[in-house]
């Protein structure tokens, strides 16, 4: 609801990728208006977007959530599962699987290594797996905190906004 009301300064300058938890109720509202959707991680979602990305004569390129961690409070594909997720995604057609995203567990920097080698040798398994109607080439994962250690296991998209604007205060009615 939030990106409906800045969409139409945004769509001026930038191209739009979407990250955060997207509910199927949601996707027509946002299917025309961003490039790549980076959070999905259930086939039901897959289905509904390649059903609005059909009725607007697109291919929508989406990732695939990976919960690496295995937190229970993230969405996201467990990593045993990620291929078989990406073959049954594959099937629809005007979806296009472009790579995987992930948020890591806010874990001390050994354990940030295992997991960020665990998610890059997921990735190299899925660019040599033989997919249709896919160009796996992203891999969205590191923040403020990790990017680093993320740019260094291979991502190629990295989320920065504390870094680039810092702690902001919101401030609400209540």
């Amino acid at each position: 609801q939030e990106i409906m009301e800045k969409l139409p300064a945004l769509e001026k300058n930038f191209r739009i990728h979407l990250i955060g938890r997207l509910q199927s109720n949601k996707v027509k509202y946002i299917i025309d208006h961003v490039c790549l959707i980076h959070s999905v991680d259930r086939l039901s979602l897959a289905q509904e977007i390649d059903r609005q990305a059909k009725k607007h004569g697109k291919v929508q390129d989406i990732l695939i959530e990976v919960n690496i961690g295995g937190e229970e409070k993230k969405g996201g594909v467990a990593p045993a599962e990620v291929i078989d997720f990406a073959k049954e995604v594959d099937k629809y057609p005007s979806v296009r699987l472009k790579g995987l995203m992930s948020v890591l567990p806010n874990v001390e920097k050994e354990a940030l290594d295992a997991f960020y080698l665990q998610l890059s040798k997921l990735y190299d398994t899925l660019k040599q797996t033989r997919l249709d109607n896919a160009d796996i080439r992203y891999l969205s994962a590191g923040m403020s905190n990790d990017y680093e250690v993320a740019v260094k296991y291979g991502a190629n998209i990295v989320r920065l906004g504390r870094a680039l604007f810092g702690e902001r205060e919101v401030i609400t009615n209540g």
